[in-house]
């Protein structure tokens, strides 16, 4: 590790720097080459309502250690933590490499870079250096690495580096807090770290890169279309009183979570299909059309499932809405039984419903299911899936994961 430590003491000469009145070092963004499809990471994440870095809570954290050298007999020393998140910076998306050093040690100069992967810029891979003076005993500061520093392709999804994984540079160097003569060593990540590659001169780890659209749904009507048939809570056949209330909660509970993302003016109508599809609620509030689901019952009569008359029902109740944005949600646990159950004729139906504007969401619980007809039926092309017919209220994220995705491909 000491030749490690030694060329990387080096690595700097030939590029051009500049200092800034902070005593940061600033790579010369004329060294940014121009390459063929080539955009900056900024443009990607521009795209998009929220970047996060390492997880949802936009945070990710690496220890920083001494190896001390090959002659060096005992275990790296850990010395500092760098941590990471996104901010926004002077109208900028940009990481934060946040340095804190542990026990007796400070820190003398401090290194942060990122790229597009790990295999590029293997002489000198950061953006962002400062030397700060001892005499100042330095154990916490902070460097600022924009996405518009580096470039990456487009990837298979046209999304560039978001949601996939960026390499992050992270290097001190620190010293004894009472060292006389001052000693100091550079410190990196551990190579133990899986995530961390030793790739040239330098160490460097790969973290995801998350990007998101909030779900901001104004202006919208949607049915749910709610299986009431016998294999859901007859006891003979599987089903149970407790499966159905499943449903039923993950109703009023989806009603709920797209209300508490929306903006206003959002209505909601309810159908419940078994032998028939029939109309519970007509467009109306969340408060009246939850209700509504709660007040149905588990039946008294043997029911098949009638694809078809849930899907007639909600195109009725949707048709009544002069909205843009109409979501009708097909929730199910069996094939159809009545009505028309042929699948090329029930997908014909869907595929008209598609055409006049309607967005269909289909949801399938347990193992009876008719997985391609709910997929074809799907606007996506994807149904959400359920493990158990006990299990409804486990697919609540997917069911809003799902409306918030279709909401983006329909004119404001």
């Amino acid at each position: 590790m000491n030749g490690l430590l030694r060329l990387a003491a080096f690595a700097v000469v030939g590029l051009s720097l500049f200092a800034t009145s902070s005593g940061e070092v600033v790579l010369d963004r004329k060294l940014t080459s121009a390459r063929e499809n080539y955009l900056t990471c900024d443009h990607y994440a521009s795209m998009f309502d929220e970047v996060t870095i390492g997880s949802e809570n936009n945070v990710k954290c690496f220890s920083l250690f001494i190896e001390h050298g090959e002659d060096w007999e005992g275990s790296p020393e850990k010395v500092a933590i760098v941590c990471l998140k996104i901010s926004e910076v002077t109208n900028k998306t940009c990481i934060k490499f946040m340095y804190r050093t542990v026990d007796d040690y400070i820190m003398t100069r401090l290194f942060a870079g990122a790229s597009s992967n790990c295999n590029e810029k293997k002489q000198y891979p950061f953006q962002k250096a400062m030397r700060v003076d001892a005499e100042d005993k330095v154990k916490q500061k902070t460097l600022i690495v924009c996405l518009d520093s580096f470039d990456t392709p487009p990837g298979p999804d046209d999304t560039g580096c978001c949601n996939s994984e960026i390499c992050v540079a992270a290097k001190l160097e620190v010293a004894k807090i009472d060292g006389s003569p001052l000693i100091s060593d550079f410190a990196f990540p551990s190579e133990s770290n899986s995530a961390c590659i030793t790739n040239g001169f330098f160490r460097r780890c790969t973290v995801d890169l998350l990007c998101s659209q909030n779900c901001d749904i104004d202006t919208a009507a949607f049915c749910f279309a709610v299986d009431i048939s016998q294999s859901l809570w007859d006891p003979v056949i599987g089903g149970s009183a407790e499966a159905f209330q499943s449903e039923i909660d993950f109703v009023v509970m989806g009603i709920e979570a797209i209300e508490n993302n929306g903006g206003f003016n959002l209505e909601y109508g309810v159908a419940t299909f078994g032998d028939n599809g029939d109309i519970i609620a007509d467009l109306t509030t969340a408060a009246n059309a939850s209700e509504a689901v709660s007040e149905v019952t588990v039946p008294t009569v043997k029911f098949g499932t009638n694809v078809e008359g849930a899907l007639s029902a909600c195109e009725t109740v949707l048709n009544s809405s002069p909205k843009e944005f109409r979501v009708l949600i097909l929730i199910t646990d069996g094939v159809p039984t009545v009505g028309n159950t042929s699948n090329a004729d029930l997908v014909s139906q869907g595929d008209s419903i598609k055409a006049s504007g309607i967005q269909v969401v289909t949801v399938g619980a347990g193992e009876f299911i008719d997985t391609g007809l709910l997929n074809d039926l799907s606007t996506s092309g994807s149904f959400i899936s359920v493990d158990s017919i006990m299990e409804f209220t486990s697919a609540l994220d997917a069911l809003l994961e799902e409306v918030c995705e279709r909401s983006l491909s329909v004119p404001a």
